[in-house]
């Protein structure tokens, strides 16, 4: 029961962080989110990709409008090409400087 309660604290601690984070760096964010020029002169950084993708979607989820989900391309032209690996495996791979399958 300790354990459970010190993951609650940590993760209760990581998103008031992030929420600090969001409103020190993107004041008003929902006034100023389509100003590329405010956008374009701030930035969180995070060591972990982890944590770079928690903050992304709590940020995301502060801006108004429906959401939209872009896929990458999980097929070959040529189905012969296809036999190595299967669409789930790869669309769960998330290598370093690409995006991930769903964004």
């Amino acid at each position: 029961e300790e354990q459970v309660d010190r993951r609650c604290s940590i993760f209760s601690s990581l998103r008031r962080d992030i929420v600090q984070r969001q409103s020190r760096v993107f004041p008003d964010l929902r006034h100023n989110y389509q100003d590329l020029r405010w956008i374009s002169e701030r930035a969180i950084l995070s060591p972990k990709n982890e944590d770079a993708w928690k903050t992304n979607l709590h940020i995301l989820a502060q801006l108004p409008g429906e959401p939209r989900e872009y896929r990458s391309v999980d097929r070959t032209l040529d189905p012969e090409d296809a036999v190595n690996f299967s669409v789930e495996f790869l669309n769960a791979q998330e290598p370093p400087n690409l995006p991930p399958h769903s964004l």
